[in-house]
């Protein structure tokens, strides 16, 4: 099983932007001397109350460190050709390159981008389509769609990319099975979630199953149980049970649930640590120890 690690993207505006920028690429080095596979980037816009790392620039930063990253891009928003070509060129700089992507549902970034948020959902389709066009082969790419049309476009250099799609909702999860090499399970699924929707996955066509997760590790499962309490006191993300959701406990207690995951069908798992500190990712080493 593949571990990945999500990057704090958010940075506190307390600190100055290349001070945040500093944390972010040594929090990434601390994962990859900790055995992590991989770097995820996510996406997002319109932070006004934190610094927020954009995806690609950062993706290339990290590219220098990790020989395989992700990127998180919310398709509805990007010129399918202008994507293409910046991950064209990140793919030069790395062995393995995934795109996730996703509908997205923060409406104020479609008004700034001035992108319609009641037609995302047919825009995602569409540009993913586009996308796959013009790094599928050196053949100029001819696309008449309601709101993409390329007369013979052609890119270099063509990413090779897995095509990892995120969904919760029944039709989304669907569409990563049929459209996508993977479905990115979200953070907020729990394992009972997991198991109905990998049903709903598998019947459109299945593929690798990438798990997010939010975690925390400690050397004592009973010292982790009482930061899980602390940060659920706390009003963590707002869940009411947060069951299933983050996986925390000792790094024996931690490698077995991840194997527990790997029985139903998970391939691999993306950590966003919930600890300022690092302590998860430093521990994630020991973690390595109890996998087969």
């Amino acid at each position: 099983m593949k571990i990945g690690y999500a990057i704090d993207a958010f940075q506190s505006l307390d600190s100055d932007s290349a001070s945040a920028g500093d944390d972010v690429v040594s929090g990434a080095q601390a994962a990859y001397d900790s055995d992590f596979d991989y770097v995820e980037c996510p996406d997002h816009h319109i932070s006004d109350d934190r610094h927020f790392f954009q995806h690609l620039p950062t993706a290339s930063r990290l590219s220098a460190t990790f020989d395989h990253v992700a990127v998180m891009c919310l398709l509805p928003l990007y010129d399918p050709v202008y994507l293409a070509e910046r991950l064209g060129t990140l793919d030069c700089f790395v062995d393995q390159l995934d795109l996730w992507c996703a509908v997205g549902g923060h409406e104020p970034a479609f008004d700034a981008f001035d992108v319609s948020f009641e037609n995302r959902a047919e825009l995602f389709d569409e540009h993913l389509s586009v996308i796959e066009s013009l790094t599928a082969d050196d053949e100029p790419v001819f696309f008449d769609g309601e709101h993409v049309s390329l007369d013979g476009v052609l890119i270099n250099p063509r990413p090779d990319l897995r095509v990892c799609i995120g969904g919760i909702a029944k039709p989304a999860v669907r569409r990563a099975g049929r459209r996508g090499d993977a479905w990115v399970v979200s953070v907020q699924e729990t394992d009972d979630d997991l198991e109905r929707k990998l049903e709903w996955f598998n019947d459109a066509g299945g593929g690798d199953v990438v798990l997010r997760r939010d975690a925390l590790i400690r050397d004592d499962a009973t010292a982790a149980a009482a930061d899980v309490e602390s940060l659920i006191q706390n009003g963590y993300r707002g869940w009411d049970d947060p069951a299933g959701r983050i996986l925390s406990g000792d790094p024996a207690t931690v490698a077995d649930r991840l194997e527990q995951y790997e029985s139903l069908g998970v391939d691999e798992v993306v950590i966003s640590p919930v600890d300022d500190a690092g302590e998860t990712v430093d521990r994630f080493r020991d973690v390595r120890k109890y996998l087969g």
